[in-house]
């Protein structure tokens, strides 16, 4: 059976929208939740890990999560990883990723205003079944999912946490 890897992005922010500075006080950068964020920046395509990387190959699959800025110019900036399952294996593969990604904004984003988002990056093994692509292990790519989400719900309780301190 040829391993394939699927690439799904999630938006995954569980904090309400809100101004936060990021570097002078007059340079503000929305943080933007899941829901929201395709009301600010679409994917004009999401590049997959390169064929030549080590770690996607050999992994039995995973999930990053990447903290990151869409820019005013639809680049990334200030990635960071900030949850991995099972091990960081694969994280240079997901920085890779979204640093090679490119937003464009949403009609409703004219101003192509920049915001900070947290994406995950869940890679499973898949097989191909009559031309169609599916998980190798559905009640595998399910456990991912969920550690992936309670990953990213930890790192903003830490960031809420840090702002009221």
């Amino acid at each position: 059976m040829k391993m394939e890897f699927v690439v799904t992005l999630m938006a995954l922010v569980s904090l309400s929208a809100s101004n936060t500075s990021f570097a002078d006080e007059d340079d503000f950068i929305e943080i933007v939740e899941a829901k929201d964020h395709t009301n600010y920046w679409v994917a004009k395509k999401l590049p997959g890990p390169k064929r030549k990387s080590k770690q996607a190959r050999e992994s039995n699959g995973g999930c990053v999560s990447v903290a990151m800025i869409i820019n005013a110019d639809g680049n990334t900036s200030n990635l960071r990883v900030v949850g991995s399952f099972p091990d960081t294996a694969l994280d240079e593969v997901a920085i890779d990723i979204f640093r090679r990604a490119h937003f464009k904004p949403a009609k409703s984003n004219e101003e192509r205003e920049p915001i900070f988002t947290v994406f995950t990056w869940n890679a499973v093994p898949t097989v191909k079944i009559n031309g169609r692509v599916k998980s190798d292990n559905d009640e595998l790519a399910k456990k991912v999912s969920d550690i992936c989400h309670r990953q990213v719900d930890n790192y903003w309780a830490q960031i809420i946490r840090k702002s009221t301190e």
